[in-house]
C-alpha cells in the first residue's frame, strides 16, 4: 500500500477517495496494535472506531 499513490489506493476495496491519504497510517497503527497486544484476529469494518465501540456496546 505504501508504494501506491493516493489515487490508486481509492481503487482498493473499502478505501474511499477521501480516506486515501490516511489509510496507510491507519493500517500501520492497526498492524502495530494487533502485534503488540497479541490479538489473534480482528474484524474490519468500513466504519470508524467510534461506531464500532457503539455497536459493540449495543450488542
Amino acid at each position: 500500500m505504501a508504494e501506491l499513490p493516493a489515487p490508486a489506493r481509492a481503487e482498493l476495496p473499502g478505501i474511499s477517495l477521501t480516506r486515501t491519504r490516511q489509510c496507510l497510517t491507519g493500517a500501520i497503527i492497526a498492524h502495530t496494535a494487533v502485534r503488540c497486544l497479541g490479538i489473534a484476529h480482528v474484524t474490519l469494518s468500513p466504519w470508524a472506531v467510534r461506531e464500532g465501540v457503539l455497536l459493540t456496546q449495543l450488542q
